[in-house]
């Protein structure tokens, strides 16, 4: 009761409320889409989607880990964590203009196995920049320990998602979409400025030493390197069914098989958002960081395997009724990703995530590169016979792995004392 208590104060309910409502917001835009949608349009946009997931890998040079990390060591250093902050923001917005206009060309200039993807890329393009300063206000609260408002601002968010999207497919279909999707990034800015007293300008002038700026960007770019190859393991997946298979169709039942098991990570994710700046904060007290994580492993594996026995088990009806008949072809894929969330839960993100505290970025980014060639591998040699359904077995395959590896690592790290 004590720790229910403590929980409810420290304002974990809103932070996992709030990523549960967003998760299912996001899960009804999908399945908004897919019914409004013909199969090829939404095929298309799930393809331009994918190729711009590749450059949002490299958002912000990686400074919204790297602030969030560095910020959370300086709990109770309000005029260190404003430096650190305010000089990451400032260098990711110059980044990822640049990123924008890099995207943009690529767009106009490189070919695209799904045939009319390339327009719904180039007006994506600057939509880098909006997510970024959307995410750094999240952060911002974060850091802080404002969890209440961030909780807030996330379902927010995730409303103004859902809203202008649903609103931008029925007037304009894809790109009616996109310019949705801008409308609710700077929507978002503006209410956590004016409504939450989010972060409003930033002074140039930013006070660090050279040391510290080493610090700062060590971290980002390992960061990015992590997130980029840990989050390419499903981009991939898409890439190499449109290449191989050459089948719209196959690349929009893969995207449907994977919805619900994609937007139910919001579980340990969720568990992280929380927990990340506590973990950042006792990251020197190996009991402690033991102890909580073991709580946090088993409460996963509960929560989680049970909702992977029942969808599992319901998937034959689960799948036609939420995303209609025509994508019936779904489920055995569904089913393996199912059971490859449970594995991504439990084992893979929880220690991967506590490892980044434990600053063991350099193994993070071992098991980032060697969880890579692993799943192209498979990837490579299963799509040929099995199309997306080895694509499933390519993902689980890697996840089972990666997140056995990752887990024993940890607990060796957190031996002793």
């Amino acid at each position: 009761m004590q720790q229910i208590k403590r929980l409810t104060s420290t304002g974990f309910w809103h932070v996992f409320g709030s990523s549960a409502i967003n998760r299912m917001i996001g899960m009804m835009t999908s399945v908004v889409l897919v019914r409004v949608l013909t199969k090829t349009d939404f095929a298309q946009y799930v393809y331009a989607q994918n190729i711009f997931e590749y450059f949002m890998l490299l958002s912000g040079f990686g400074m919204v880990s790297a602030v969030l990390q560095v910020c959370s060591e300086q709990h109770g250093d309000m005029n260190r964590q404003s430096e650190f902050f305010r000089y990451g923001t400032r260098f990711g917005l110059q980044f990822n203009g640049f990123l924008s206009v890099v995207l943009l060309l690529f767009s106009l200039v490189v070919p695209l196995p799904v045939a009319g993807s390339a327009p719904i890329l180039s007006v994506m393009s600057f939509l880098l920049v909006f997510l970024f300063l959307s995410e750094m206000q999240k952060i911002h609260f974060r850091v802080t320990l404002q969890n209440r408002r961030f909780a807030y601002l996330n379902t927010i968010d995730s409303i103004l998602i859902f809203s202008c999207s649903v609103i931008g497919v029925l007037l304009w279909r894809t790109f009616g979409l996109v310019i949705g999707r801008y409308l609710a990034a700077m929507a978002c800015i503006l209410i956590a400025v004016l409504f939450f007293r989010g972060p409003a300008r930033l002074n140039p002038k930013v006070n660090l030493s050279a040391s510290d700026r080493r610090s700062l960007f060590g971290i980002a770019g390992l960061s990015m390197v992590n997130n980029s190859l840990s989050t390419m393991l499903y981009l991939v997946e898409i890439t190499l069914i449109g290449i191989y298979v050459a089948d719209a169709n196959m690349v929009a039942t893969y995207r449907v098989a994977s919805t619900i098991p994609i937007a139910l990570n919001f579980i340990p994710l969720a568990f992280m958002t929380y927990g990340y700046a506590y973990f950042a904060k006792n990251n020197k007290d190996k009991r402690w960081v033991r102890i909580h994580f073991a709580k946090a492993a088993g409460g996963l594996a509960l929560l989680c395997g049970a909702i992977t026995v029942v969808l599992v088990v319901l998937a034959p009806w689960i799948v036609p009724i939420i995303f209609g008949a025509q994508y019936a072809d779904s489920v055995l894929s569904f089913r393996i990703l199912m059971i490859a969330f449970f594995f991504t839960s439990v084992l893979r993100i929880l220690s991967g995530n506590i490892l980044v505290t434990q600053r063991r970025l350099k193994f993070n980014l071992f098991m980032a590169v060697f969880g890579g060639v692993l799943h192209i591998g498979l990837l490579l040699f299963l799509i040929n016979g099995y199309g997306e359904v080895g694509a499933a077995i390519a993902h689980l395959i890697t996840m089972l792995l990666t997140g056995l590896i990752s887990t024993g690592y940890l607990l060796f790290c957190l031996r002793g004392n």
